[in-house]
């Protein structure tokens, strides 16, 4: 299991882990922050495509293929997005890293709506899909990796930006996490 910390943003550095900050977990919040955030063991059933057949050990009854969503493996976190309409380029491929989060705030971009939000996780408009958007988006891959723990494990994390959006990728122990090679 990979774990991130909250006590590494206000302790200090634990060797294996990253704190609650790399992922977004600290921030102003009316909800409690977690103290832990554990990443399941994930594995490959050897179907020729990971993403699609990821295993994952976790405390929970559902069987594989019944939409568990509790690792930081790439099987839950690459994701099929789409869109029709006039707003919408045709026949369009996008290389640039999207999430969830950038639905509404697209959504809203092509309605003229502004949505009343609070803090910074609201997503971005997705420019580079619309008729009327950007041509070219700049996107960084990034890696962030822990100080060793005393058995050797390291949690690394991989992501991509865009601006200040941060998307990840994957995360976890190499050869633990699927997506994370050993």
């Amino acid at each position: 299991m990979t774990l991130f910390w909250e006590s590494l943003d206000a302790l200090g550095s634990i060797p294996g882990t990253l704190p609650l900050s790399a992922i977004g977990l600290r921030g102003k919040s009316h909800l409690p922050s977690p103290a832990i955030a554990v990443n399941f063991r994930t594995f490959d059933t050897g179907c020729g495509e990971p993403t699609a057949c990821g295993v994952e050990v976790a405390d929970s009854s559902l069987q594989q293929g019944q939409g568990m969503h509790g690792s930081f493996s790439r099987a839950d976190t690459y994701n099929n997005m789409a869109a029709i309409g006039p707003d919408f380029q045709k026949a369009f491929v996008d290389r640039v890293p999207v999430s969830n989060a950038d639905v509404a705030i697209t959504l809203a971009e092509t309605l003229n709506l502004k949505i009343p939000h609070q803090g910074k996780l609201i997503g971005r408009v997705l420019h580079e899909a619309l008729t009327k958007g950007a041509k070219k988006v700049s996107f960084k891959s990034h890696t962030l990796t822990s100080q060793p723990a005393t058995n050797g494990l390291k949690t690394i994390l991989k992501y991509q930006s865009v601006g200040s959006t941060r998307y990840f990728d994957v995360a976890g122990f190499p050869g633990r996490t699927l997506g994370l090679a050993k």
